[in-house]
C-alpha cells in the first residue's frame, strides 16, 4: 500500500472516534488504537496521565530528553454524530476532526 493510501486509511479510522471531552471511554479506545498502531510500526510507547487525561510518547527508544518532538491531540470539539463519518471530496478529507 502506498503512503497516500496508508494516510487516508489511518485518517478515516481516527475520524470515526468521537473523542469529545465528555466521552472518556472513546478517548481510551482511540488511545489504545494509536498505541497498537505505533507498536506495529516498531515504535516503543509510554502513556502518561495528568488529571486523568492520557498523553503518550512514541519513539524508537524511550528516553528522558528528545531533540525534536511532534505534538498532537486525540480530543475533538463536540459535533453531530454524522460529522464523525469520514468523507473524501476530491483529495480533501472533511470531518469534525480533520481537514487534510
Amino acid at each position: 500500500m502506498n503512503y497516500k493510501k496508508q494516510v487516508t486509511v489511518l485518517a478515516q479510522q481516527l475520524i470515526k472516534f468521537q473523542t469529545t471531552a465528555k466521552q472518556k471511554n472513546e478517548i481510551k479506545k482511540c488511545l489504545a488504537f494509536v498505541v497498537n498502531y505505533l507498536n506495529k510500526l516498531g515504535l516503543k510507547v509510554r502513556v502518561y496521565y495528568s488529571n486523568n487525561i492520557p498523553s503518550l510518547v512514541a519513539a524508537r527508544e524511550i528516553k528522558k530528553h528528545y531533540q525534536y518532538i511532534l505534538c498532537g491531540h486525540l480530543d475533538v470539539v463536540p459535533a453531530n454524530s454524522n460529522e464523525f463519518i469520514p468523507r473524501i471530496k476530491k483529495v480533501v478529507f472533511m470531518a469534525v476532526a480533520a481537514l487534510i
